[in-house]
């Protein structure tokens, strides 16, 4: 069993990069002028994009590219480097911009991120099922999936509620199939090969890492619960500031077996929060390591 890390935005606005608000703002301001004095902060995340767009999701999409193709700063670049050389060979993000990839190329640009793109599974159409089987290979084949899409290709990127909803239904008849073929590898006393990010999350420890876990997050928490019933041996690992998680999400997380951290000091700088973060994870993986070696 290895390690994988799950990485939400959180580390891109510890660097003041663009905040989903910054992005709901603009879709707003141009197509639907009508909300000024609106505070979609009340509606649920997926639903924003839909009433400040008018419901034309897909041209608000075309935004994104504009917004988050940023270039990392130096200290942002710093921590990528520190996350990337943990013992872990792939890393699942919420992101649609490309931050870790960036850190790895001489000259980081859309076309070079695409060169970058690898499917774990040949299809014919590469963006009917979304994101399950496409990963970008980084410094020495490290697996990067953006599982909500990403912005060198707008018709993946998941947002709204219509999206959201076809990518559970997706995942949900995914992990059907996957669970006959694993049950069928290991009753054989073989070795199962991944094909997909829903299975390294479903197979693998996850260490969760500037990820908020909102609740209209429907795909994560639906594959933490699965993962719970069919992986009990595996774990989850939530990293956060205590003063980041309300009691109610604190306890659902642990209804699933999640395991939150939040004694790690946090002194009001995310930046050095996510490296003593780091640090946090590479003991944990290594400790571990050593106690397996031991038994």
């Amino acid at each position: 069993m290895s390690d994988v890390l799950l990485i939400g935005n959180g580390i891109n606005r510890a660097f003041d990069s663009v905040s989903w608000s910054n992005l709901i703002d603009r879709i707003k301001h141009k197509n639907n002028t009508d909300l000024a004095d609106i505070d979609l902060s009340k509606i649920p995340l997926p639903m924003q994009v839909v009433l400040a767009s008018d419901d034309n999701v897909c041209e608000a999409v075309k935004l994104f590219h504009e917004d988050l193709d940023k270039v990392n700063t130096e200290d942002q670049n710093q921590l990528i480097n520190k996350l990337l050389r943990l013992p872990v060979d792939e890393f699942i993000t919420t992101n649609y911009s490309f931050e870790i990839e960036q850190t790895c190329l001489e000259k980081p640009s859309i076309y070079n991120y695409r060169k970058l793109r690898k499917h774990s599974k040949d299809i014919k159409n590469k963006d009917v099922l979304f994101n399950l089987y496409r990963y970008y290979a980084v410094d020495d084949n490290k697996k990067i999936w953006h599982i909500h899409g990403d912005i060198t290709q707008p018709s993946t990127i998941i947002i709204g509620t219509y999206y959201y909803g076809k990518l559970v239904r997706e995942i949900q008849n995914y992990v059907s199939d996957f669970m006959r073929r694993y049950k069928s590898v290991v009753s054989k006393g073989e070795i199962y090969k991944k094909l997909s990010w829903v299975d390294s999350f479903l197979t693998e420890n996850i260490h969760i890492v500037g990820f908020g876990f909102d609740f209209n997050e429907t795909d994560l928490w639906w594959l933490i619960g699965c993962k719970k019933r069919n992986f009990p041996n595996t774990k989850i690992y939530y990293y956060t500031p205590e003063s980041d998680i309300s009691k109610e999400k604190e306890m659902m997380l642990m209804v699933f077996g999640v395991k939150v951290i939040k004694d790690i000091s946090f002194e009001g700088s995310y930046p050095e929060f996510y490296e003593r973060v780091v640090d946090r994870v590479s003991t944990t993986i290594n400790r571990r390591d050593e106690d397996n070696e031991k038994d």
